[in-house]
């Protein structure tokens, strides 16, 4: 829990971590993810967002989530 690193290391918050951890290659549904991390639905998504914008996760179908590999 230092500073940040210096290369291209994306820096995560712990929300994005927690997400992270929940999600693979299975899509899981966003009720699943917000149910498994105690986060809010709109701080879900809003995370989510963000990690999908950096090439992280994706959305597919119906509100649910997979970690891009």
């Amino acid at each position: 829990s230092g500073p940040g690193g210096t290369g291209s290391e994306p820096v995560l918050t712990e929300v994005e971590m927690r997400l992270l951890e929940q999600l693979s290659s299975t899509p899981k549904h966003i009720d699943s993810i917000v149910r498994e991390t105690s986060v809010s639905v709109s701080e879900a998504l809003t995370y989510l967002l963000a990690l999908e914008m950096r090439g992280m996760v994706r959305q597919i179908a119906g509100k649910s989530f997979v970690r891009a590999m």
